[in-house]
């Protein structure tokens, strides 16, 4: 899960993690969605999306803790439906 803003600074470290080690993605926050507040600037990667695939995004600035824990669930539920192939 990520819940930063993508610095340009640290984007060949996030690279790296995520072609190791990283197979999900759920980007949680309007600064890791779109680059919220810092969106435009000359040293943010504007969303997570530009760099890497995100499977799961939660939105909000900051979003509540209600929010993350159902966008956690409906993730979980999505990575299960796509190992076990079911379309509930």
């Amino acid at each position: 899960m990520t819940t930063f803003s993508f610095f340009l600074y640290i984007y060949g470290r996030i690279l790296k993690i995520f072609q190791y080690e990283c197979r999900l993605l759920l980007a949680c926050g309007d600064c890791t969605v779109d680059g919220g507040v810092y969106k435009g600037s000359y040293a943010v990667i504007n969303g997570v999306a530009n760099v890497i695939p995100v499977d799961y995004y939660i939105p909000g600035c900051p979003p509540t803790p209600m929010d993350i824990l159902t966008g956690i669930r409906m993730f979980v539920d999505k990575v299960i439906q796509a190992k076990t192939g079911s379309n509930k």
